[in-house]
C-alpha cells in the first residue's frame, strides 16, 4: 500500500477489496452454474418459454450446485476450489 494512507485507511481499503473480490467470485460461480445447467437442461433454446421439465431441471441443477458450494464453504473450502 502507498505511504500516503494511514493504517486505518489501508485496513478499510483492504477490507473493501476483499469484499469486492468475494462478490466477483460469487458472480463468476453463478455464471458457471447458469451455463452448466443451461447446457444440461435446455433442449430448445429457440423457444421463448421453458417447459415444465426444463424449468424443474434448471431449478434442481442450480439448487444442487448452490448447496454444494454452500456446504464446501461451511467446511472451509473456498467456492473457487469446490
Amino acid at each position: 500500500m502507498s505511504a500516503e494512507f494511514d493504517e486505518k485507511a489501508q485496513a478499510e481499503i483492504t477490507k473493501f477489496l476483499e469484499a469486492e473480490n468475494a462478490k466477483a467470485q460469487m458472480q463468476s460461480t453463478i455464471h458457471e452454474f447458469t451455463g452448466r445447467c443451461w447446457d444440461k437442461c435446455i433442449s430448445n433454446a429457440s423457444s421463448s418459454r421453458l417447459d415444465g421439465t426444463e424449468r424443474a431441471c434448471l431449478q434442481n441443477c442450480v439448487n444442487r450446485d448452490y448447496r454444494t458450494v454452500d456446504n464446501n464453504e461451511k467446511d472451509g473450502v473456498p467456492a473457487c476450489l469446490a
